[in-house]
């Protein structure tokens, strides 16, 4: 998880996705209790200021309207797919074999 994390920090420029201010805190789209499937997804996976990801926590709803908008209509979409399908996601090793080749694992299309 470590790993992932300095990845996604690095992909977004230690930026905050929302506000880009410097940010250090990696936000998830779909909560990674409610929707573990999704958990260590990249396109699930943002830099957030420690103001934005509590904002987030506070009004879902509006943090939702916010990764449709940061992603689009199509990856919105195939993101949300994914968090509502039945299951608990990839395996651990599939997560960790992926950060270490530096890649993402993404829902199917």
């Amino acid at each position: 998880e470590r790993r992932v994390k300095a990845m996604v920090r690095q992909r977004d420029g230690f930026r905050c996705r929302f506000c880009s201010s410097r940010a250090y805190d990696v936000a998830h789209g779909f909560s990674e209790g409610g929707y573990p499937s999704v958990r260590f997804l990249g396109i699930n996976l943002f830099t957030a200021c420690r103001r934005c990801h509590a904002l987030g926590h506070q009004h879902p709803t509006r943090w939702r309207q916010s990764i449709a908008t940061l992603l689009g209509p199509d990856d919105f979409a195939r993101l949300e797919r994914a968090a509502m399908a039945a299951g608990t996601g990839p395996h651990p090793v599939s997560v960790i074999a992926a950060a270490r080749r530096g890649e993402f694992l993404e829902p199917a299309a």
